[in-house]
């Protein structure tokens, strides 16, 4: 009736709504992590899983996917068999998580959430490159690449010769979107492009995104891996 490999990772998720009451199974294996010419199951001690199985709430995501720890913010929460009162958390700005992920007593999963001093930004549509959504930095902003040719285009001010960090995050949080990050002028003059998996490495290796000198006015880029052949949401 319903069967899943990896939509979490390597991980697998369902969503199954009977048609009618009766008694059904699931049934769980595991393929080998070093794939071969065969196609067979395998099994050890240390094969360990946790198995879920709810008709409550499971939570895909949260917009924004970040939170003020100065005030209380207004989430919006989107998943499975939520009521209309669960799709808004407004979450105190003293929440804890563990390892940055967050829940709620009704919920029966976590979410990744990311706490931050500075402004919190939602993504306002139309953002394209004739009409960018001003932000002021430094921010932390959430959305979606909602369509394959979908392109979130932010413009901000930046200080001459002063370094900035510069990353986009979906695959680590638990999404399947692969994104591609552009810096560039007010002109669309492009600085480096930075594909993903990039951008992480780059920033280790330095300070930060130095920008050219010449230029106060600078956007930022993000937009939709279609080399990667991923899927998009966000």
């Amino acid at each position: 009736m319903a069967q899943d490999d990896d939509s979490l990772g390597l991980d697998a998720f369902v969503t199954f709504t009977p048609k009618r009451d009766g008694q059904y199974f699931i049934r769980t294996f595991a393929f080998p992590v070093k794939t071969n010419s065969t196609i067979g199951l395998a099994s050890g001690k240390d094969f360990v899983y946790r198995l879920t199985i709810t008709s409550g709430p499971y939570v895909d995501f949260t917009v924004p996917a970040a939170f003020s720890v100065k005030a209380p913010s207004q989430l919006l929460v989107a998943g499975w068999n939520l009521t209309d009162a669960q799709a808004k958390w407004t979450i105190d700005p003293k929440t804890t998580g563990v390892g940055g992920r967050y829940t709620q007593p009704h919920w029966a999963n976590t979410v990744s959430l990311k706490p931050v001093k500075h402004s919190v930004v939602v993504e306002v549509e139309p953002n394209g490159r004739k009409q960018p959504q001003a932000v002021s930095v430094p921010a932390t902003v959430s959305g979606r690449i909602e369509k394959d040719k979908d392109r979130d285009v932010f413009e901000f001010n930046a200080v001459k010769g002063k370094p900035l960090r510069v990353s986009v995050e979906s695959r680590r949080l638990g999404y399947p979107l692969g994104p591609v990050l552009r810096i560039s002028d007010s002109k669309g003059k492009n600085s480096p492009r930075l594909i993903r998996g990039r951008p992480t490495r780059l920033i280790k290796r330095s300070t930060g995104l130095l920008l050219p000198t010449g230029n106060s006015k600078w956007r930022c880029e993000i937009f939709l891996n279609t080399e990667a052949n991923d899927s998009f949401t966000g």
